[in-house]
This record gives C-alpha cells, structure tokens and sequence, in this order.
C-alpha cells in the first residue's frame, strides 16, 4: 500500500516550537516540540525520523491515542535545523523502537504487524 505524505507546514502551523541555541564554539543546538509522543527515532544521513502517536488526549477516551487508536505519526525532520520536513499520517501507532533504514529506504513495524517501506519509488 503507498502512503502519499501529508505536506509539512511550517513548525509554528504545526503546533512545533524550536527553540534555538549555540554553544560557546558556536555550534547551533536546536530542540522542538511536536504533536506526536514519539516511540521511533533514527538518524539516517542529515534527516531525523521520529515516529509515534498524535499527541492529543480525547475527553471521551482519554487512552484512545496513546492505545494506538488514533493511527501514528512519523515525522522526517531536519537534523541539522530541528525544522519538520514531512510528515505522515499511519493507519496503525508504530511498534516501541520500529524504525530501520537500508539501501535508501526507511522501514516502520506497526504494533498491527505490519511494515512500511518509504522510498523514492
């Protein structure tokens, strides 16, 4: 099944703040707040992925998303700048530690069994 990517707004339009610092030799440290409780994350190249539930909290069922039953979100994000690259909706929440990448592809494992393989084709 192909996923189709959500197109990555601005941070701020995303509910993401960086906050942006330096160390004293002048090295860019960045931090960002994001809407997804991640479960994932790899570095691969200069691109973060982090991968888990919506950070959100429904009032009817409060365990709703962070249960997996609200889907996933993985984020590509840039390592060197902290801005959000893509981002993409999943039908199922990701497994705890999921991400894999090989041969310029990234491989997700969902707690349903499944896998998803995102590259160029």
């Amino acid at each position: 099944m192909q996923r189709e990517p959500v197109e990555a707004r601005r941070p701020n339009e995303l509910d993401a703040k960086i906050n942006n610092r330096w160390t004293a030799a002048g090295k860019k440290i960045w931090s960002l707040q994001v809407p997804v409780r991640p479960t994932s994350m790899l570095l691969t190249g200069e691109t973060l992925f982090a991968a888990g539930t919506p950070d959100v909290i429904d009032p009817d069922e409060p365990w709703a998303a962070y249960d997996g039953k609200r889907g996933g979100v993985l984020l590509a994000i840039s390592a060197a700048e902290g801005e959000v690259l893509a981002r993409y909706r999943l039908d199922d929440a990701p497994r705890f530690d999921g991400l894999a990448a090989a041969g310029g592809r990234l491989l997700l494992a969902t707690n349903k069994g499944r896998i998803l393989c995102y590259g160029d084709q």
